[in-house]
């Protein structure tokens, strides 16, 4: 199964373990540390197991982690230095974990751990002294492992060259996705594109044995201005993306005049495509395929239509923008085959969907690994602190997809724009509470999709993370986050009846 039963088959790097359509939700507890290291309010010493065959990326991982954090609040285990710069025991390396862990440090395990036997030792070292257990799977292409092994010199357990290469890929096709069920409190892949910005998330843990860093030090790093698609082919994918549903001719002229939109979302419902064109231009476009889609020849002649209208022979990003009919009639295989064609054609560089559930996700994934076809690069769907769907973020992050918020104002309803938190962080921030809560998603790693019909509301959303505003300190951060049980409840203001309780399953909103 993949990670935590999700069912996604090839979902580690090499593509191992079984697959299936049955979906776990993570456990509670994970979601409540997801939360906290995004907001930057994750506390104490974690135990954090790297996962990956060789040439995935774990030495330079652990040397970036090393070189961001406090001094001395991060222990270096590694086995095949773990005897005085040469191949160790694996007994020593736990040794060396528990004197760290038990001095209040947090610990990375720089190991393949390439199945659950082999992080069962490094799970009971981290109960032993009770401290949560983190698991970080490196996904990095299989190619580009190997060749990393080949051009490598000097390696302490000699695997390079070219029989290296092939060491790596053997270890690559024994690799077992982590499930929570192994005993971890979180877990997390990266793409060699990701690498970086979880190095940071871990690097900001505060250390009760060290002294606390200040509110800006503990801060997440602030969003990049795009975000790299996990599984994309393309290019990455501006943070702030321009939303025209509802959207006239005019308040397209009026939202793209001023400059500093690069990016537009559109769809054929939103029935104003060949008055969006005039302004698309070269910007990252995001297309979609219509949810009453009835097969293959459809999603071409489609998006091939929408393209004319906006004045484009291609998009940056083609999403599926429903799930549930595609998935009632069988045939969202067919469907997602002639999306990932499109890519190959090159009418496209990159395709996801958009409102899917984990569930419906899993059955996707399912389909990919089946089929060999492209994983889905992003998941569009409504989020802001009245709805925050950890559960979905959590299952994104552990299968390598992009979230992107759309309606992250919640359509301007005053249960959100009016909370007394939002307006609270707005007062200290000087920022207004659209601004705080776009920063809020682009803090969490969630790209946004909005709608802004005046020049003034551009300037705004643009203007919303730093170094343009203010960075939301972990306390904010914190307390953005908690608004959702505190109001005993969650807000979800984009629900049709399609998607509503009386539907299956597999796809419909929680």
């Amino acid at each position: 199964a993949g990670a935590g039963g999700a069912g996604a088959g090839g979902a580690g790097a090499g593509g191992a373990g079984a697959s299936s359509t049955e979906y776990t939700p993570p456990p509670e507890a994970a979601l409540v540390v997801r939360a906290s290291l995004l907001g930057g309010y994750c506390q104490g010493a974690v135990l954090l197991v790297l996962c990956g065959a060789q040439g995935s990326g774990k030495s330079y991982l652990c040397e970036q982690l090393l070189q961001r954090a406090p001094r001395g609040a991060w222990e270096l285990v590694c086995q095949d230095t773990a005897a005085n710069g040469k191949p160790g025991k694996r007994e020593a390396c736990e040794a060396c974990a528990v004197s760290a862990l038990q001095s209040g440090r947090s610990v990375v395990v720089d190991r393949m751990h390439l199945d659950p036997a082999q992080r069962a030792h490094f799970v009971c070292v981290a109960l032993s002294c009770s401290v949560p257990c983190h698991a970080l799977l490196l996904q990095t292409p299989a190619e580009e492992m190997q060749q990393r092994v080949r051009e490598r010199t000097g390696h302490p357990g000699r695997v390079e060259g070219e029989q290296g290469a092939r060491v790596s890929a053997q270890s690559a096709r024994k690799l077992i996705v982590p499930e929570y069920r192994e005993g971890f409190s979180l877990i997390t892949t990266a793409t060699p594109a990701e690498v970086d910005r979880v190095c940071s998330l871990y690097a900001q843990l505060r250390h009760a044995a060290f002294a606390p860093p200040t509110e800006t030090a503990a801060a997440p790093p602030p969003p990049p201005s795009r975000f790299p698609l996990p599984h994309g082919r393309g290019d990455p994918m501006p943070s702030l993306t321009l939303g025209t549903q509802r959207i006239t001719a005019a308040g397209a002229r009026a939202a793209l005049s001023g400059g500093g939109v690069f990016a537009i979302d559109t769809a054929p419902t939103y029935k104003n495509e060949a008055q969006v064109g005039v302004y698309v231009g070269e910007r990252y476009l995001v297309c979609k395929v219509p949810r009453a889609v009835p097969g293959a020849d459809a999603v071409k002649s489609s998006l091939v239509e929408s393209l004319r209208k906006l004045r484009r022979s291609s998009c940056e990003l083609l999403l599926l923008h429903w799930p549930d009919q595609v998935i009632l009639a069988n045939k969202l295989s067919e469907v997602w085959s002639a999306m990932d064609g499109l890519c190959s054609a090159g009418s496209c560089a990159d395709i996801g969907v958009c409102n899917f559930s984990p569930r419906a996700l899993a059955a996707l994934l399912e389909i990919c690994a089946t089929s060999g076809a492209r994983r889905p690069a992003v998941n569009q769907v409504e989020r802001h602190p009245l709805l925050p769907q950890w559960e979905l973020v959590d299952f994104c992050a552990r299968h390598g997809i992009l979230l992107q918020a759309h309606t992250p104002l919640a359509s301007g309803r005053a249960e959100l724009l009016q909370n007394a938190q939002v307006r609270r962080v707005a007062t200290e921030t000087g920022l207004s509470p659209a601004q705080v809560l776009i920063q809020w998603n682009q803090r969490h790693g969630v790209a946004v999709a909005t709608k802004c019909s005046s020049v003034e509301h551009v300037h705004q959303a643009l203007a919303a993370s730093p170094p343009a505003a203010p960075p939301l300190t972990a306390t904010q951060m914190q307390l953005l986050d908690a608004i959702h049980t505190s109001q005993g409840g969650k807000l979800r203001v984009v629900c049709p009846p399609w998607m509503g309780a009386n539907v299956p399953l597999v796809y419909r909103f929680d």
